[in-house]
């Protein structure tokens, strides 16, 4: 079996009651009968790097933030981009033990730019060999795992290929690059791959010649258990039937087109392509059984995206993602290049196929213990990745059990990231993570939580109201809201008119100054400290006049607590509601700082665990 190709033209060779289980180990493992109340999940496989052609699975919750929580077929030469042999390979002359005891003879690869589905109960992997031609035939190779780490051996699938195929200048041989799949409407299974002259193995990078075909996978079925006997993965484990390759004629010829990748939705195929080496287009069909008809498609967008590669379309929570992968010997300008070129993966996010996309984001990648796998110089050691492969969204819930249970046995703790701008490693993730989950601070969209933006007087009104009152603020409808709070500032019909009404009426916020609300002025902290100890005082029976200043007094600027806050100040220390800043290495009160939403988050799920506030 030849080396398994890389893919791409760069390469060379809501309530407190539903408290989440599934947030990994802190939760232990999750059983059968708790799969179907996971919350759907993004599946990434990825290659490492360009060196390193290990193929390394990562969850995502908000399709930036990658946890890794797997492997598959390591690279056995990490450091050595022209060898993608995996660990575990074997030789007539020294065979490798396998775990049931058979001896393995032959050598297996990473494989490199993977593509991913779940199917039949099993995730398969997919990727092809670099060349074909020789019986008329492209070879796909496959394998499959029950639980994202024990994969049985690659096989290879042999596929017809009809005659008019380009040709890479060898006779009768083509180049095969890109082969991704995806599960179809139908049930069937469904590969692009571009076939023809890739350039780059002939001594002339970037001068390809290639055109896209599809292979329909009728029978696509297991019977093996990778992890006891890897070897099985003859037709006696595992049953794969295709039909022939089929050429895709999109309109607009171009003999370029590469690193075609499906998605389906409503009953149509989209297909997005590489145009040209450069350009990243999408396209749809209807009927598969018409790719060949060049009428029969219709341009979804011309440029998702120019300069990258390898794209990977998905959706989650309502936003399509794509993938892909920054080319590293591309500019408009190549005056303009910089001294590296970064490559790695990039998503963009949309609400519409058509348009609309974001600039492209670097993905982030880490791994339970925090190391940083997305490299954007490619001079640093860790290397250049994550590199070409694909992200899947998954929905069905043996699947996301799977998923879920090897990120708590990667060693990950708490709950996954949500927004794009909350990082595994920033401080008031798991405290963002759980505000945003019990519904008490919501994101201002589907991706953007606003950690550092400063809250004002409205929003701690609306999030204290969530958790006091959950059904009245659940139930709220904003267009007969009217101010009855007595105070001004306070506008009918807003998002936060019938909060400000609540925490008016039960005495939680006061006005400024007795007759000002001030939805929009923003909070300092013995603002804060206030509030909650308003609330823990009339909604909980708790005492805050006379608390022990004693703690409070130890930090240095303790005197410049104004004298109205200084008992809830108080309070809140000894509650341990609030702790302290650091300052140049002393903890300060910071009674006048703004409080930005992260911080809010902390004192609320601070103040709930703790049992300060309660219901």
């Amino acid at each position: 079996m030849q080396g398994v190709l890389r893919k791409g033209a760069s390469v060379l060779v809501a309530g407190l009651m539903a408290t989440t289980l599934w947030a990994g180990a802190s939760y232990g493992k999750v059983e059968a009968a708790q799969a179907s109340e996971l919350p759907d999940v993004m599946l990434g496989v990825f290659t490492n790097s360009q060196n390193d052609s290990t193929d390394t699975f990562y969850m995502s919750m908000d399709g930036l933030h990658f946890e890794k929580i797997s492997e598959a077929f390591v690279n056995r030469y990490p450091n050595n981009p022209n060898d993608g042999t995996a660990v575990g390979s074997g030789t007539p002359a020294n065979p490798v033990k396998t775990p049931n005891g058979w001896e393995r003879t032959w050598p297996l690869y990473s494989f490199s730019c993977p593509s991913i589905i779940y199917h039949d109960g099993y995730f398969w992997m997919l990727a092809n060999e670099s060349n074909g031609g020789d019986d008329g035939t492209l070879r796909l190779v496959i394998s499959n795992s029950k639980d994202l780490v024990h994969w049985c051996d690659q096989r290879q699938v042999k596929v017809p290929v009809p005659a008019g195929y380009p040709s890479n200048g060898t006779g009768s041989r083509f180049d095969a690059v890109a082969a991704d799949w995806a599960v179809g409407p139908d049930g069937n299974i469904y590969v692009a791959v571009s076939l023809g002259r890739y350039g780059a193995f002939h001594g002339d990078a970037e001068n390809d010649r290639m055109a896209p075909y599809m292979v329909k996978v009728t029978k696509l079925a297991g019977k093996n258990d990778p992890e006891n006997n890897p070897i099985g993965n003859d037709d006696s484990f595992i049953t794969v039937k295709t039909e022939p390759a089929v050429r895709i004629n999109l309109p607009e010829a171009d003999d370029n087109r590469i690193d075609g990748s499906w998605y389906f939705e409503d009953g149509r195929a989209y297909l997005s392509i590489k145009k040209h080496g450069v350009t990243n287009e999408i396209w749809s069909i209807g009927d598969l059984g018409s790719v060949g008809n060049a009428t029969a498609w219709h341009k979804v967008c011309s440029d998702v995206i120019t300069g990258y590669e390898a794209p990977s379309l998905t959706k989650f929570k309502g936003q399509y993602f794509m993938y892909t992968d920054e080319l590293a010997t591309w500019t408009p300008n190549i005056n303009e290049r910089p001294a590296y070129y970064r490559t790695g993966t990039n998503v963009q996010r949309s609400s519409s196929l058509s348009g609309g996309w974001t600039g492209a984001n670097l993905v982030q990648a880490y791994t339970a213990s925090g190391q940083n796998m997305t490299v954007s110089n490619p001079y640093n050691d860790l290397g250049d990745g994550p590199r070409h492969g694909t992200v899947i969204t998954v929905t069905d819930p043996a699947a996301k059990a799977v998923i879920w249970n090897q990120r708590a046995k990667a060693g990950w703790k708490g709950d996954a990231p949500s927004f794009w701008d909350v990082s595994a490693g920033d401080w008031f993730n798991e405290s963002v993570s759980y505000a945003s989950s019990n519904g008490l601070i919501t994101g201002y969209d589907s991706s953007t939580f606003g950690p550092h933006d400063t809250l004002n007087r409205a929003q701690a009104a609306v999030i204290l109201w969530r958790y006091f009152a959950p059904e009245e603020a659940a139930s709220y409808d904003a267009s007969t809201a009217v101010n009855r709070t007595g105070l001004h500032g306070v506008e009918d019909r807003m998002w936060y008119t019938g909060a400000a009404n609540w925490a008016v009426r039960t005495g939680v916020i006061n006005g400024v100054g007795g007759v000002d609300f001030a939805p929009y002025v923003g909070i300092d902290r013995q603002m804060l400290c206030t509030m909650i100890g308003n609330a823990a005082k009339i909604l909980c029976n708790d005492s805050v006049v006379g608390a022990d200043p004693s703690a409070m007094n130890r930090m240095p600027d303790a005197g410049s607590v104004a004298g109205w806050a200084t008992d809830s100040v108080a309070w809140a220390i000894n509650k341990g509601v609030i702790s302290g800043v650091n300052v140049n290495g002393a903890r300060m009160i910071a009674p006048n700082d703004q409080v930005p939403r992260c911080q809010m988050a902390a004192v609320m799920m601070n103040s709930i665990q703790k049992g300060t506030l309660h219901r």
